[in-house]
């Protein structure tokens, strides 16, 4: 309702730019972090959020601008912590399960997002299921190469 509102004040061309465009840039800028976070990790028979989920590293000032959101591994160990503390649990992280915590550059991230297939064949493959046995992915070699 509000936003409708300000499109009508807006009027045609201003509520393109008042409403449309800021509401796509967030749910794109929204999407780029669910997309990365949970799209390129191996499936888990138990929840295992350092094995089948990553966080994505950012700018400090859009860290700050988007309350840590890119801490999502961190955030699902400890689901109920402020995200002001997620920068504390990343440095554990990064000390303590370096070889299993996943947070590679953001835009790093979204590069091989948009490389690989989105179908999982099984638990580590992800295919393109029109052609399945000819265009595949491995979630262990892209954690690897994101590591």
């Amino acid at each position: 309702m509000v936003w409708a509102l300000v499109a009508w004040q807006a009027g045609p061309l201003g509520s393109l730019f008042a409403v449309v465009v800021p509401i796509a840039v967030a749910n794109a800028t929204l999407m780029s972090y669910i997309s990365t976070n949970h799209f390129m990790r191996p499936l888990t028979a138990t929840n295992d959020p350092i094995e089948n989920s990553m966080s994505v590293t950012t700018l400090p000032v859009i860290d700050r601008l988007h309350f840590n959101f890119s801490h999502h591994v961190e955030h699902h160990l400890f689901p109920t912590m402020s995200a002001k503390r997620a920068p504390r649990v990343r440095a554990w992280l990064r000390a303590n399960e370096a070889d299993r915590y996943v947070a590679p550059a953001h835009w790093k991230a979204l590069a091989y997002l948009y490389r690989t297939p989105r179908v999982y064949l099984d638990p580590t493959t992800l295919c393109d299921p029109d052609r399945p046995d000819e265009v595949r992915a491995d979630t262990r070699e892209i954690a690897a190469a994101l590591g």
